[in-house]
């Protein structure tokens, strides 16, 4: 990659990496929070015409949420997809902390010991 070049698919850049500014894990953080958000409701949060919509869609559409079905994940889901990096996880292993806060008995306590 090289400055000012974007890479990615506009499906999944985060806000940051959409606007050419400077990106960092909590940009991957975001990506995982798409991911997530894909995975549980079986579709994109964000959409549009062309790359140029889908990505200021990340920029300008407010943070979805899950459905009631998924309601208790949107405590993870909320922060991942926070359009301010700063207000998002600093790292996976957050992430995992959190996840397992909410399903202690589900989510691998050996992930917790990386």
């Amino acid at each position: 990659t090289r400055d000012g070049k974007m890479v990615g698919t506009p499906f999944y850049v985060s806000p940051e990496q959409a606007l050419g500014g400077k990106i960092d894990s909590r940009s991957d953080l975001y990506s995982l929070g798409i991911l997530l958000y894909e995975m549980l409701e079986g579709k994109r949060p964000f959409t549009g015409e062309n790359s140029i919509k889908i990505m200021m869609a990340h920029v300008n559409q407010p943070v979805p949420l899950l459905s009631q079905r998924w309601d208790v994940i949107n405590d993870v889901l909320a922060p991942l997809l926070a359009k301010n990096p700063d207000d998002r996880f600093s790292s996976g292993r957050e992430v995992v902390e959190a996840l397992y806060g909410l399903y202690p008995d589900d989510v691998p306590v050996a992930l917790l010991d990386y």
